[in-house]
C-alpha cells in the first residue's frame, strides 16, 4: 500500500501567502515579485504554491465574469477617446469591447479596447486604476510577438486601451483549417511557438495574462502572431 509523500517544509526564505497574492495581483513586476520568482526557480513548493494561488486567482475571475460583469451596451461612432475617434464595434469578450478607431492627426487606425467601469466611486476607482496600469505595463513591453499599445485613458464611463490594429484573424481560426501540407503543419507549429514566446515575454515583465486562448491570440496578415 502506497501514501503519498509528505511535501516538503517551507524554508524560512519561502514567502508567505499574503506575499504571493500581493505579487499575483501586481501587474508591475516589483523588487518583492522578482524575489519571490527567483525563489520558486529552487523551491519547488514554493512553486506548486504559486501555481495553486494563480489558478485560485483565474478561477474568481471567471467567476466574476458569469456573475454580472459586462462590456458595456454599443456605442455610437464618433465619440472621442483621447486623440481617437470611436468607429466601428469589432469585437466583444466578457468585460471588454474592441472598437475600430482612427487618430485623425496621424491618418492611424487603431484597435480600442473599452472596459466599462463601475458606478460605485470606490470600485470604479479600483477598477479603472487596474485597467490603467495594466495598459501602461504592458505599453513598456517590445516584442515581436506582443500587441503594440500606444496610449491608456479614461473616458465616457470607460478605461480605454489603444493599441495597435492586427487584422489577419485569430488562432483559433487558423487551427479550424485542416493544414494543406506538412510544410503548413511545421508553419503552424512556429506561430504556436512565436505566440508563447510573445507570453512568456510578458510573464517577464510581471504581467499575467488571465485569458489565454485561440480566440485571444490574434495574428497579423502574414500569420504572425
Amino acid at each position: 500500500m502506497s501514501t503519498r509523500p509528505a511535501e516538503p517544509p517551507p524554508t524560512p526564505d519561502c514567502p508567505s501567502d499574503e506575499r504571493i497574492a500581493r505579487h499575483l495581483a501586481t501587474p508591475e513586476l516589483t523588487p518583492d515579485g522578482e524575489r519571490i520568482i527567483a525563489h520558486t526557480e529552487t523551491c519547488d513548493f514554493c512553486r506548486a504554491r504559486v501555481g495553486e494561488a494563480l489558478r485560485a486567482r483565474l478561477s474568481e475571475t471567471s467567476s466574476e465574469s458569469r456573475s454580472g460583469a459586462r462590456p458595456g451596451p454599443a456605442l455610437e461612432p464618433g465619440l472621442t477617446f483621447g486623440e481617437y475617434e470611436l468607429g466601428d464595434p469589432i469585437g466583444a469578450g466578457a468585460t471588454a469591447q474592441v472598437y475600430l478607431a482612427r487618430h485623425p492627426s496621424l491618418e492611424r487606425q487603431v484597435a480600442l479596447k473599452l472596459v466599462a467601469l463601475p458606478e460605485s466611486p470606490s470600485a470604479r476607482g479600483h477598477a479603472a486604476a487596474r485597467a490603467l496600469r495594466e495598459g501602461r505595463a504592458l505599453a513598456k513591453l517590445t516584442h515581436p510577438n506582443v500587441v503594440t499599445v500606444h496610449t491608456v485613458g479614461e473616458a465616457h464611463g470607460y478605461a480605454y486601451v489603444a493599441m495597435e490594429l492586427v487584422r489577419g484573424g485569430t488562432l483559433r481560426a487558423m487551427a479550424s483549417r485542416p493544414p494543406a501540407s506538412l510544410a503548413e503543419v511545421r508553419a503552424r507549429l512556429a506561430t504556436l511557438a512565436q505566440a508563447g514566446r510573445g507570453l512568456a515575454a510578458a510573464h517577464r515583465s510581471g504581467l499575467v495574462h488571465r485569458d489565454f486562448k485561440p480566440d485571444n491570440v490574434l495574428l497579423t496578415e502574414s500569420g504572425v502572431p
